[in-house]
């Protein structure tokens, strides 16, 4: 039996131009569905149909993560669901490669290059990714509370393949978005967290998120952090040091107690 697949992205606050496929080979894609879900009425896409919805979150970012992690009711009725990241463009070439991995995992998505979701969460610290204070307990909570080991692997959610049958609805995906939810949208801190208490396997996709053989990065028209979230009035120089300074006690205190594992 075929597999009926979906492709979508997610873009709100006008973040992004609109997506399209690179087909140069002009591949019959009839039998698949694209969807674009957006807060723009404007957005126009000659390969992706728009789904113009609200805004359920202030922060623009997170509304993007809601969708990419529990999918939308438009995207019920399908075998298999491939998320991207509206910055990277699809090869229509290699879709057929990238649904395969369905078949063998409930998410599939690229490793990251860190092993350890506490420096990677320094990084974002630093680099200003989501505010200071969220990244910081969600550390001190991971760290402290779950006592979640370093080194235990980290994911870049470029692109996600989702078998939908074994997905939705499963521990992994409830435990993730709950973690996106409560704590920074950097949803490739929680992935792995949500897969340690689920207990649930992951795929590994070929390549990096932005250096693949299965789309090409185009990059964002800008990063629109701010808008409605009164935690990014919290993120001056001081707090992005104190959320840094946690990172590196939590790391101290699961080194003491052997909190270490290699994935």
């Amino acid at each position: 039996m075929n597999k009926k697949v979906v492709i979508y992205t997610a873009i709100f606050g006008d973040k992004d131009d609109a997506p399209i496929i690179h087909n140069p080979e002009k591949i019959d894609l009839s039998h698949i569905d694209f969807y674009c879900i957006t807060d723009n009425p404007e957005l126009r896409s000659i390969d992706y149909k728009m789904q113009v919805v609200s805004r359920r979150f202030s922060d623009v970012t997170k509304n993007a993560r809601y969708f990419k992690i529990c999918g939308a009711p438009e995207l019920s009725g399908y075998d298999v669901a491939i998320w991207h990241d509206s910055s990277v463009v699809i090869h229509a070439s290699q879709i057929e490669k990238i649904i395969s991995f369905s078949a063998k995992f409930s998410l599939a998505t690229f490793r990251h290059g860190h092993i350890c979701i506490y420096p990677e969460a320094r990084q974002c610290i630093e680099m200003g990714k989501d505010s200071p204070l969220r990244i910081a307990l969600q550390v001190i909570y991971y760290g402290f509370i779950l006592k979640y080991p370093r080194k235990n692997g980290v994911y870049e959610t470029t692109m996600l393949v989702k078998n939908l049958h074994e997905y939705d609805g499963s521990e992994l995906q409830k435990t993730w978005w709950k973690h996106v939810r409560w704590f920074s949208r950097r949803d490739q801190l929680s992935l792995p967290v949500a897969k340690w208490l689920s207990n649930q396997e992951i795929g590994i996709l070929e390549g990096k998120g932005f250096d693949n053989p299965y789309s090409t990065y185009r990059g964002h028209r800008y990063y629109h952090y701010i808008t409605g979230n009164p935690l990014w009035k919290l993120n001056s120089a001081w707090l992005k040091k104190i959320g840094v300074w946690v990172t590196y006690k939590v790391e101290h205190y699961l080194s003491k107690k052997g909190l270490v594992r290699q994935t």
